[in-house]
């Protein structure tokens, strides 16, 4: 990218030398242009491998992050000219040779992967871990692999080791592997992968029934030695500044939620914090003052809500009803990234049906989280479990600039009217 960056510079020069002087007034200002193209492509989600196809669907992503950065570009640079420098033509040269340059390249990285250096794979398993990862890697050839075919059985097995010629196995549990199997695969030279840690790495959550609790709290704990300072500190700053960037709002929904139908202009609601602690969760109110006191928060709203006013459709379609949630992440009460806070009732009933759910309050609930970005809102049992499977990711891998991402991409969802 910076490549290009100078490039487009000396093409613009009309000279192939690049002098010191030329670097040094331009070397801060293309690296920071580098900087935000590469956080708006991870924020569209251009990254993913499940958005590497070239399809139609996926365009939209490429071409929303070629028009966001150079606006971001130009606003920092003619608005705000924090450079000494006004690039002027080749900001343009530059997004629109970047954009060929990036399309071409991911048109051929996806035919290289999708056909070769793919790994012939056997997944070995009965449970619909198994399944759902055979259908994943069978639908998504340029992740390396090459499924030849799912086994459940030993027999089953035996005949594709004394038939075919693979790569990779991916077992249910390696540990229990009977020694005449071990030695059979050792002979073929056969990788031995394990079943939930390579459902884990391709689709980015983990299932229930692999959670070792001791492994999670001593992640958590070690992590909160190292950064529980650091986050508050950015976390207040952010409150701060959302805050101040829409102050100018707030008091105009306020009035219009209050003049609607005369009622009360924010929504709270008991929630379960962190270590299963209670906190009230603030919003601008978005349904009828009725509803508001009788709601016990497991009446989740559908498409076209009798229930939501009109000032709150309009809010909840610009997520303006969740900027009260900043008091919120000032008090301490959540955090901007983590699992999203339940009602109690919901929490109470999901941890007598699935196992390991209090693992999500060893962390702070969030104003957004990796399972809001990666799943649609949880509405029955179901997809709990699977968000809970989002959540316990998020809990294992959390870091900073995981935590970055996960808010790049939720501005991005929240443009896009996605969330």
């Amino acid at each position: 990218m910076l490549g290009i960056s100078f490039l487009v510079i000396l093409l613009r020069e009309g000279e192939f030398h690049l002098t010191h002087s030329i670097f040094n007034e331009n070397i801060w200002a293309f690296l920071f242009i580098g900087m935000i193209t590469i956080m708006m492509l991870y924020a569209f989600d251009l990254y993913d491998f499940r958005f590497l196809r070239p399809a139609s669907s996926n365009l939209w992503r490429l071409g929303a992050a070629i028009i966001v950065a150079p606006i971001i570009g130009i606003i920092f640079f003619y608005a705000l000219p924090i450079f000494h420098v006004t690039p002027k033509t080749n900001l343009l040269v530059f997004f629109v040779s970047f954009a060929i340059l990036f399309i071409a390249w991911r048109r051929l990285f996806f035919n290289i992967f999708s056909t070769s250096f793919k790994n012939k794979t056997v997944v070995w398993g009965t449970s619909p871990i198994a399944h759902h990862l055979f259908e994943e890697i069978k639908n998504n050839p340029h992740r390396g692999y090459d499924p030849l075919v799912h086994v459940q059985d030993e027999q089953q097995l035996i005949n594709v080791l004394d038939n075919h010629n693979f790569h990779i196995l991916v077992i249910e549990d390696i540990l229990r592997l009977p020694d005449h199997l071990v030695e059979l695969i050792f002979k073929k030279q056969i990788t031995t992968l394990s079943l939930t840690k390579t459902y884990e790495s391709i689709l980015q959550k983990i299932p229930v029934a692999s959670v070792d609790e001791t492994l999670f709290i001593q992640h958590v704990q070690h992590s909160k030695l190292i950064s529980k300072f650091f986050y508050r500190c950015i976390e207040c700053l952010f409150a701060i500044i959302i805050l101040a960037v829409f102050s100018p709002f707030l008091l105009i929904i306020a009035i219009a939620i209050k003049l609607e139908d005369n009622g009360s202009m924010f929504y709270t609601q008991s929630r379960m914090g962190f270590l299963g602690g209670e906190f009230m969760l603030y919003k601008f109110r978005s349904m009828t003052e009725e509803h508001k006191r009788t709601n016990t928060g497991t009446d989740w709203t559908t498409k076209n809500d009798t229930r939501v006013t009109r000032v709150g459709k309009i809010i909840r379609r610009l997520h303006l009803d969740e900027v009260p949630q900043m008091w919120n992440i000032l008090r301490g009460d959540i955090a901007i990234v983590g699992p999203r806070p339940d009602v109690f009732r919901v929490e109470n009933d999901l941890k007598q049906s699935v196992p390991h759910y209090h693992l999500r309050h060893i962390v702070k609930p969030g104003f957004t989280g990796w399972a809001q970005i990666k799943y649609h809102a949880a509405n029955d049992h179901d997809s709990f479990v699977d968000r809970f499977q989002y959540d316990l990711y998020y809990i294992k891998n959390k870091n900073f600039f995981f935590d970055l991402g996960i808010m790049l991409r939720t501005v991005q969802i929240i443009i896009s009217h996605k969330l």
